[in-house]
């Protein structure tokens, strides 16, 4: 029995196996290993080891669920944008690993084997993207939306605001989203044409409104149908046709004036003068009385 102890203490440095407390003395460069060497190196770990063998603190932890409802965590050393290599484990105590990354390439594959969304960046794909790669931006009109698609062959991968949102494996399935975003756009554009007859025949309308309302209340002239001439001043009904309706203004009252004086009487006397009578009976100022 201690022969195959010892002999497995001599095996492990030749297929890439570090004990724990081996890796965690020694403070595991992790960016110096590919993530094939790293997966290697800590076969049969779980996170709490991997993690403290390691020089370096994450810059990127965090737990994904996939479609079954299996969860797994991951944890990222490096920089967003920059190397890094990214272990993935099973949630579930005492979280084993699963499998090491290092570019976009290995994350889509994670992704697509375990049913999991872990984002992908465009540098990412960008910084590993062979030469014959081609890049298409696509507009989404209807929805305010702005794609970059990389083709690598028969691979589109579909990019929005810098993340990994779609990928196609064959040119069927992309033409198919295209074929969805054009009739989107179509759509879109003919709603917008008619909105903007729409507003254009509602100004010709209001403009000609405006100019009916000009003509009738600024050039039509009265026509005076009565007058009466009171105090030297003509008064009468005003008679407008406007939108074949009929107005009429009556005419004011006449404006108050004094009458004539008092007349005067027969014998050269005003009315209302007093009457004197004399010694003898007889008006004194009033001859015929």
């Amino acid at each position: 029995m201690k022969k195959l102890l010892l002999l497995a203490v001599l095996l492990a440095p030749l297929v890439g196996v570090v004990p724990a407390q081996a890796a965690a003395d020694n403070g595991v460069a992790v960016l110096a290993y590919s993530a094939d060497q790293l997966a290697a190196k800590f076969v049969g770990k779980n996170r709490k080891d991997i993690v403290s063998a390691i020089s370096t603190i994450p810059v990127y932890e965090k737990t994904f669920t996939a479609s079954d409802g299996t969860e797994y965590e991951a944890v990222r050393y490096g920089k967003t944008n920059e190397e890094y290599r990214l272990f993935l484990f099973k949630f579930k105590w005492p979280q084993p690993l699963v499998a090491v990354v290092e570019n976009a390439n290995g994350i889509m594959t994670l992704n697509e084997r375990y049913q999991i969304n872990i984002p992908v960046t465009q540098k990412d794909v960008a910084a590993h993207a062979p030469a014959g790669a081609a890049l298409t931006t696509v507009t989404d009109v209807a929805n305010n939306a702005t794609y970059q698609v990389y083709q690598n062959g028969n691979q589109f991968m579909v990019f929005q605001n810098g993340l990994l949102v779609h990928t196609f494996d064959n040119a069927q399935d992309y033409s198919a989203f295209m074929a969805t975003i054009t009739a989107s756009n179509s759509s879109y554009a003919a709603e917008q044409a008619q909105e903007q007859t729409n507003l254009e025949a509602a100004r010709l309308a209001q403009a000609q409104n405006n100019t009916q309302y000009v003509t009738t209340r600024s050039y039509v002239v009265p026509t005076v149908v009565g007058t009466a001439v009171l105090g030297g001043v003509v008064w009468g009904s005003i008679y407008h046709h406007n939108h074949h309706r009929h107005h009429y203004r009556p005419a004011p009252p006449p404006p108050h004036r004094p009458g004539p004086g008092p007349r005067q009487s027969g014998g050269g006397l005003a009315p209302g003068t007093p009457l004197i009578r004399g010694a003898d009976g007889r008006f004194m100022n009033h001859p015929k009385r």
